[in-house]
């Protein structure tokens, strides 16, 4: 990775399914080896593959989440905006 420092690095990093830590593995090697990169950090990326704590984060800045996890719900009860994720 010396070959890189002082250069930004373009994140296009896309994990395959099951693979989530992959992305974070990355960005934390880049982080730890000083590498500039686009893309998320590795806080970013540890706190979105996990919802528990991504929805606590939204609720402790008061962003409105939907109850429940996975379930369908109307989202006219939920004033916008919304973050959602396509399955």
């Amino acid at each position: 990775m010396d070959r890189f420092r002082g250069k930004a690095v373009f994140n296009l990093f896309e994990a395959a399914p099951g693979q989530l830590q992959r992305p974070l593995a990355f960005a934390q090697a880049l982080e730890a080896a000083g590498i500039r990169f686009t893309g998320s950090s590795s806080e970013v990326l540890a706190l979105t593959t996990n919802k528990l704590a991504t929805r606590a984060r939204l609720a402790r800045f008061g962003i409105p989440v939907a109850p429940g996890s996975g379930a369908r719900q109307d989202l006219a009860s939920v004033p916008p905006p919304w973050l959602t994720k396509p399955a």
